[in-house]
């Protein structure tokens, strides 16, 4: 009986010992249940506001690129009926009001479409302005730019063209009244016009 109650307490021993190593070995059951506890931080990177993983995805990268920005020119290559709304003779900038000029019976015809009170119109002269969106425009310092009907007071008559300076242009009273053209090119202006008007 001593024999078998050695025996039974030996082998309860080291039934026990087998199973305090086993636990102390299951690692990867402890490690799912503490990853399962405690939220990564992944995921909590991912659970975030809206705003704040707006302004992370939309946030510049901080490496630097060499690559130039491409800007598309205020306006296309081409000649521009346009109202000369501002004249900035230090930065050489003028800000226009694009329009439609139409002349005879181009504009009687643009006067009828646009249900004009009178047509054909008053000298057979028609301006159309579908938009009053200004532009921005550098002028070059080689840049022509005459005037006539704004350089009566000068010459004594309106149909004459007088050279002027960009400096001179701004000076003039007025001179969203008239109409200018614009010759533009690589989106700069490089000559400017004044349209007589009777």
């Amino acid at each position: 009986m001593t024999g078998s109650r050695a025996d039974g307490l030996w082998w309860t021993t080291a039934l026990m010992s087998c199973a305090i190593l086993i636990a102390g070995c299951d690692t990867s059951t402890d490690a799912s249940k503490k990853s399962e506890a405690r939220p990564s931080t992944a995921s909590v990177s991912a659970t975030s506001s809206p705003e704040e993983s707006s302004s992370a995805s939309t946030s510049p990268s901080p490496s630097t690129s060499s690559t130039p920005v491409a800007t598309v020119p205020v306006l296309a290559d081409g000649r521009y009926a346009a109202r000369l709304i501002a004249v900035d003779s230090h930065r050489r900038l003028v800000t226009v009001d694009v329009v439609q000029f139409f002349l005879g019976k181009a504009a009687a015809t643009a006067a009828a479409q646009d249900h004009a009170a009178e047509v054909p119109p008053p000298n057979d002269v028609w301006i159309r302005n579908t938009s009053h969106k200004l532009r921005a425009l550098h002028v070059t310092s080689t840049a022509p730019i005459t005037v006539n009907v704004m350089g009566a007071v000068i010459t004594g008559s309106a149909v004459k063209n007088l050279q002027v300076t960009l400096t001179q242009l701004g000076g003039f009273a007025h001179l969203d009244a008239g109409v200018f053209w614009l010759t533009v090119r690589h989106g700069v202006v490089t000559r400017i016009a004044e349209q007589y008007l009777p």
